[in-house]
């Protein structure tokens, strides 16, 4: 076994935060079983680089990249590793026992450069990847690195197969549609404690998939891909060749199962263009009187 973590950290002169520390301990009671929304923006973030247009000029707060924490009794999963994934540890306050990606894009999985020798020096953190990622990783540098200095540890997961990252949470993936120029793409049914939720963040639209409603009905929250509101936010951009299910068509597809249960659907995976960021929008009101929601970066969610 190939221990980095301790020499490199005394060489680079990092220390870990206190609170920071990568054995478990208990997760406090107002988590226990529940999620967390550590972030809510498309890939690029909020503000996007070099983004002089309204949506991003003059910004106060900082909008990081979408991704969840799932929390059993004593230990937590991260879902997606983004490139904000620093400041998201260090929200939850520990290091996550694994981490479950959902494919190679940028917002998904560049976070895992900070395990590496240059940063943290983890050492064998596990990470839980379809067959195709788990490829692109220990064949592609600096990824591959990782996996050769024992960084990370990859287990593979099948589709439609329910793995355990650790006690207490199930994680049943779901192959989805999605440009898949490096992996293929999951989204994933998560059990934990008494919550069944389903994270789909990106997705090429719902009608390729057509499992949308059928799984909703099984699960309590559906945190769902609303990258764009419409095709009117990027001017001059073909917006079919950025095949993201629109918001609208979502709520169609959904309102008949908000009015007859107690489902929560909560829109996620934002562009930093998207209307739904200013809670007075019209978009925004129309949303909400509608029963749906939209994420916001530091939301607490179980039973």
């Amino acid at each position: 076994m190939i221990r980095v973590a301790l020499p490199l950290c005394l060489l680079l002169a990092c220390t870990i935060p206190p609170g920071m520390e990568t054995d478990q301990t208990a997760i406090d009671d107002a988590r226990k079983g529940k999620v967390q929304i550590l972030g809510v923006a498309q890939d690029g973030g909020r503000p996007q680089l070099n983004c002089q247009r309204g949506c991003c000029a003059n910004l106060v707060e900082r909008q990081t990249v979408a991704a969840l924490a799932v929390f059993s009794a004593r230990e937590w999963v991260l879902i997606d590793a983004t490139p904000d994934i620093s400041e998201q540890i260090e929200t939850v306050g520990s290091m996550p026992a694994a981490i479950v990606l959902s494919h190679a894009h940028i917002g998904h999985y560049l976070g895992l450069a900070q395990l590496g020798r240059e940063v943290m020096g983890a050492d064998h953190l596990a990470v839980w990847c379809s067959s195709s990622m788990a490829n692109f990783l220990r064949n592609n540098g600096p990824w591959s690195q990782l996996v050769e200095l024992g960084n990370i540890r990859i287990h593979v997961f099948q589709a439609d197969k329910p793995f355990h990252p650790v006690a207490g949470i199930s994680i049943l993936p779901l192959k989805v549609p999605h440009r898949d120029e490096y992996s293929d793409t999951h989204g994933f049914s998560i059990t934990s404690d008494a919550l069944r939720t389903l994270y789909i963040p990106d997705i090429d639209g719902w009608d390729e998939w057509g499992e949308l409603k059928s799984q909703a009905r099984t699960h309590d929250l559906a945190l769902v891909d609303a990258t764009f509101f419409d095709d009117r936010e990027l001017p001059g951009r073909d917006m079919s060749e950025i095949p993201h299910p629109r918001v609208a068509v979502t709520m169609a597809l959904l309102s008949e199962i908000i009015a007859e249960s107690e489902l929560r659907v909560i829109f996620i995976h934002l562009n930093h263009t998207n209307p739904l960021w200013d809670e007075q929008s019209p978009q925004a009101r129309e949303v909400t009187s509608r029963g749906f929601e939209v994420a916001r970066s530091g939301m607490l969610i179980g039973k």
